[in-house]
């Protein structure tokens, strides 16, 4: 343990390379699905959201020292961990806005319906989903919980009602 500490000045700091180096390549994935031109606005949100859930349900132990991190940003604490989840969060959260201004632009989604209000509700739905698969409470495996979760963000879009 001693040696650690020769190249990392605390707990926190190795946490925070963590998180970095996990959260670079979560935004990268959601990126790159994005970016790519060839999928149409409602495939990107599925991959988007299977992607996400599938990431975080294979990385539980990361994702529970995440959140108790995240809900200390939420409450107000300054640490260097908890600047790069602020940061690495509004990357994500501008990101899926994108996707879904994609959506509504082209007439997948109602346009009554703000891409920044949907990239909220998505990422709540994610977290929501990796809770529920974490815990096990009720029982269901992450394919079933990726589509629940797709099932409950596309028929209150309105998603579902187009091709």
């Amino acid at each position: 343990v001693g040696t650690l500490y020769t190249f990392f000045k605390s707990k926190e700091e190795i946490l925070a390379i963590l998180f970095e180096t996990h959260m670079n390549s979560m935004l990268e994935i959601t990126e790159a699905i994005r970016d790519n031109e060839e999928l149409r606005p409602k495939k990107k949100i599925e991959k988007s959201l299977e992607a996400l859930i599938k990431t975080a349900v294979d990385n539980l132990d990361f994702y529970r020292i995440y959140w108790s991190h995240a809900r200390g940003v939420e409450w107000g604490a300054k640490t260097r961990v908890g600047e790069y989840i602020e940061r690495a969060t509004n990357r994500y959260h501008n990101c899926m806005r994108e996707i879904f201004e994609q959506a509504v632009e082209s007439g997948e989604i109602d346009t009554s319906f703000h891409p920044e209000f949907l990239a909220h509700f998505f990422t709540a739905l994610v977290r929501t989903s990796v809770r529920v698969t974490m815990l096990d409470t009720l029982g269901m495996r992450v394919d079933d919980s990726i589509k629940e979760a797709q099932r409950m963000l596309f028929d209150g879009i309105g998603l579902n009602k187009n091709p």
